[in-house]
């Protein structure tokens, strides 16, 4: 097994090694992992490639002349023939080469590798293990066997210089366990979802596309289907729709007016229609989209946020104010023309939206807010079929002022959580906010539970709950009392700077899942990756069915928690949040590490990554240049090779619907008939998936196993698929799943 092993690394590695020395691919048997050199070096490669066919063209041009020389002196020349060096040993020579090539680029400081991302002592190591390897290789006659073991250690401590190059401080590496199965062991439940995000027109739609024409229409609806097409081939099972990013809508609402981001100007009356003369709901249009590719869709409102900032508005097409036909000048004005607008925020509240972090927020204190936000909510689960409701990051801002709200509405009517008036002092101040955030939160919650039980409803709060004080996590026995926190030691917190109290929401299952947005590596000086997604899973289990706490009511959390993961952060472009200038196949393996340890750890369920436009393939040389497209695909090829299926919330009270019967395959047509009749949201079928193989006890939990997944039809029986092979050899099985993601028995 060792010599398959080495024979299928070795093979790539000296491909690599005679095309350059940039490393293009390094691809390691069954490790999925894979290492990009930049374009650069990419173009080396292919520059050294034709190099080395040209020589070869020049010893065929002087073996012709050699030829032409011996007709005419007859002469008699022997064909002198090199001996073939044995292919252990060539292995080992490539490997030492490779190994000298890391380090020569490491040691020396530019562009490929920056000083500093090595400490001495990891250079050590490796240098001694060249030393080594070379010593065997200049062996005489030396053996196969000696040849391989030598290639494979070498190879093992080039992994170890690999992790400390992403992680030199050697932070990270106590995850390498959980790591390691999550690369091993591909799971059948995992959520795998990105963010579509619609503000400032980051993923959809482009600035070019929006608009209210139909030639606008026309390019909005080729721009989603595109962005959903994408996602789909790289494996995701979900998308977070932004539907409401500043107090708006991307959908026709009697709530909010149409967002700007959308149409352009900021107050837009009328329907958006297309050239074929077909009205446009974008909204509607994604869930279509999701349904037809059995994805889930997680409809993503902003609750409180009204405005951007305002070079957002005045930058770039520029945003139109519709009471002008002007380009908007300032936020003010913006507030003016929306103060005439029955059912936006600033005419409901116009006292209580007020400017933090230089945008129009909607003060969480003040009355009738939360109900608002329902409000707004609730449209869209009445009127439109999502899976999830989904709240990002933004709470109160850090520089809020809200003092004269505190003074008028810090009553017990009001604080209906706790039943109590706050102290007028910074604490009693902060406490008060976080209860505004906690009652918004259980507002939503009950209006879900009580009208569609079935709508998950979850947060993408910031990574840090809160650090540490003193090094007290709160794990390990420590209890969880309000100085606990990550390992993290930034001063910006959930808890602190936006006071959301994000560890009680889970605690006291006031949501159904938690993601916090770990956007850092895992070298990160004040909050490293690892440790901050080892406190929220440690905090799962001890408060999960397995653990040894429970909430105030004495019960565990029946809350998910999935890792938000900032693919955009390998920008090399972006000066602000770039890895500390990390060449992009460092950026990947940190990326891919990330993805893994979320799927090792059993008590994370799956990850969300932001955001699409960074793993879009057709987006210009920038985008291939910083490696964020290729770490997607080989992430959809390695770690994601297979589908997987969202996990089950049993708390919400789904039953696995019927197993499907009549399964029979004709050729490469499998067909089967649906057996499940009640129609009810919680029970019946979302989508069959197909499983296949050469056991006639077929496994549905490996996920090797899965064919297809077929979106189920209301009211149909008969279903049939199409499969891109022949059936012979293979043994099938169907199951039905819910929206609930709850699987029924296979069918046969």
């Amino acid at each position: 097994m060792k010599k398959q092993f080495l024979a299928a690394t070795i093979t790539v590695i000296v491909f690599l090694i005679v095309a350059s020395v940039g490393i293009a691919i390094w691809q390691l048997g069954g490790d999925e992992d894979t290492v990009h050199a930049g374009v650069d070096n990419a173009n080396l490669q292919s520059d050294n490639n034709a190099a080395i066919d040209n020589n070869e063209n020049g010893e065929t041009d002087d073996q012709n002349g050699a030829d032409d020389a011996y007709v005419a002196t007859t002469e008699y020349v022997p064909e002198v023939v090199e001996p073939q060096e044995p292919e252990a040993i060539r292995q080992l020579r490539a490997m030492i080469n490779f190994a000298q090539n890391r380090l020569d680029l490491a040691e020396a400081p530019g562009e490929v590798v920056r000083v500093g991302r090595f400490y001495q002592a990891d250079q050590d190591v490796l240098e001694a293990a060249i030393s080594r390897a070379t010593a065997v290789l200049e062996q005489e006659d030396l053996a196969d066997i000696v040849a391989e073991a030598a290639t494979y250690e070498l190879y093992q401590e080039i992994q170890t210089f690999f992790d400390a190059v992403i992680d030199p401080s050697n932070r990270y590496r106590p995850f390498l366990e959980e790591i390691a199965l999550g690369e091993d062991n591909p799971p059948i439940r995992e959520l795998r979802a990105a963010w579509i995000a619609t503000v400032l027109n980051i993923d959809w739609p482009s600035v070019a596309a929006r608009g209210t024409t139909p030639a606008h229409v026309d390019m909005q609806r080729a721009e989603l289907r595109q962005r959903f097409d994408e996602l789909y081939v790289l494996g995701f099972n979900s998308v977070i729709f932004q539907i409401s990013p500043t107090g708006d809508a991307f959908f026709p609402s009697e709530v909010s007016p149409w967002s700007a981001w959308l149409t352009g100007e900021t107050n837009f009356q009328g329907r958006l229609m297309a050239s074929d003369g077909t009205e446009f709901d974008p909204l509607a249009y994604a869930v279509q989209l999701a349904r037809e590719r059995n994805m889930e869709l997680r409809a993503w409102f902003n609750p409180y946020r009204i405005t951007h900032t305002l070079p957002q508005y005045t930058g770039g097409a520029g945003i139109i104010l519709s009471s002008t036909g002007r380009r908007v000048t300032s936020l003010a004005e913006i507030r003016a023309e929306w103060a005439q607008i029955p059912g936006t925020a600033f005419y409901l509240f116009y006292d209580y939206v007020k400017i933090g972090e230089n945008r129009y927020v909607v003060d969480p204190g003040a009355p009738g807010v939360r109900d608002w936000i329902v409000a707004r909510v609730m449209e869209v689960v009445r009127n439109y079929d999502i899976d999830v409701v989904h709240f990002d990051d933004y709470f109160y801002p850090s520089d809020y002022v809200d003092r004269d709200t505190f003074d008028r509405h810090n009553t017990l009517e009001n604080n209906w959580a706790t039943n109590r008036v706050f102290p007028d002092t910074p604490q009693g101040r902060n406490d008060w906010r976080r209860e505004n955030t906690e009652m918004m939160i259980r507002d939503v919650q009950a209006a879900l539970r009580a009208e569609a039980p079935w709508v998950k409803f979850g947060i993408s709060p910031g990574g840090v709950w809160k650090s540490a004080t003193g090094g007290n996590t709160g794990l390990d026995g420590g209890g969880y009392d309000a100085g606990t926190g990550s390992t993290s030691t930034t001063t910006w917190s959930n808890y602190h700077s936006s006071w959301a109290d994000t560890r009680r929401w889970v605690i006291e299952n006031f949501i159904d899942y938690l993601t916090p947005q770990i956007y850092w590596d895992w070298a990160h000086n004040t909050a490293p990756y690892g440790h901050i997604a080892e406190w929220w899973g440690r905090l799962f289990h001890d408060f999960g069915p397995d653990g040894h706490l429970r909430n105030s009511q004495g019960e565990y959390t029946n809350a998910q928690l999935f890792i938000g993961i900032g693919l955009y952060r390998m920008d090399e472009t972006n000066l602000v949040h770039k890895w500390n200038n990390m060449h992009e196949w460092e950026g990947q393996r940190t990326i891919h590490r990330q993805y893994a340890y979320a799927t090792g750890n059993p008590h994370i369920s799956g990850t969300m990554t932001f955001t699409q436009n960074q793993m879009r393939p057709q987006e210009g040389p920038g985008f291939r240049r910083n490696g964020m497209w290729p770490t997607m695909y080989n992430l959809s090829t390695g770690l994601w090779r297979y589908p997987a299926l969202v996990p089950p919330m049993p708390h919400l009270g789904g039953i696995a619907p019927a197993a499907p019967v009549n399964v029979r395959v004709q050729g490469n047509t499998i067909s089967w008939d649906n057996a499940e009749m009640d129609t009810s949201q919680l029970v019946t079928p979302r989508y069959f998936v197909i499983y296949r193989s050469t056991s006639r006890n077929v496994d549905i939990y490996n996920p090797a196993n899965i064919v297809a997944k077929v979106p189920a039809e209301p009211g149909q029986v008969g279903y049939s698929f199409v499969m891109p092979f022949d059936s012979e050899g293979y043994h099938f099985v169907v199951t039905a799943v819910n929206r609930l993601h709850d699987q029924s028995a296979p069918g046969r």
